[in-house]
């Protein structure tokens, strides 16, 4: 798979081509359970298999975010609301493995987090009123 390195001439059509191959060519593991693991890998780093432990929670579908949060923030815009929902794996390389992170994205209600936005964005207009 195509690897993408951001810079300063990146296009956005990179970033794009990089997101897409990436959404149709998840790692594909059975573990000890004999459960099918899914783990998207959106990071421009090869996956470190070694270093994958999976089966260890109840879940069996991850994400590995893009390290560059600007364009991990538009990849994830992109991302279907079933891979927002996915426990996001962040890799240690102390412990060479990765750790999984629960994702709060369900967490709240959509009308908490419709007022939470809502608050958020009067907040930052705020900062530009004083």
């Amino acid at each position: 798979m195509k690897d993408l390195y951001v810079r300063e001439n990146t296009d956005v059509e990179e970033v794009i081509e990089f997101f897409e191959e990436r959404v149709a060519n998840p790692y594909v593991k059975v573990d000890d359970r004999g459960e099918t693991n899914y783990v998207w890998n959106f990071s421009s780093h090869e996956l470190d298999k070694d270093g994958l432990r999976l089966g260890y929670r109840d879940n069996n579908e991850f994400v590995i975010p893009f390290q560059v949060r600007s364009v991990w923030a538009v990849m994830y815009a992109l991302l279907p609301e079933e891979m927002k929902r996915m426990d996001p794996l962040i890799y240690n390389p102390e412990l060479k493995k990765y750790i999984a992170y629960k994702q709060f994205y369900d967490e709240m209600s959509p009308e908490r987090f419709e007022q939470l936005q809502y608050s958020t964005a009067r907040m930052f207009e705020e900062v530009y009123d004083e």
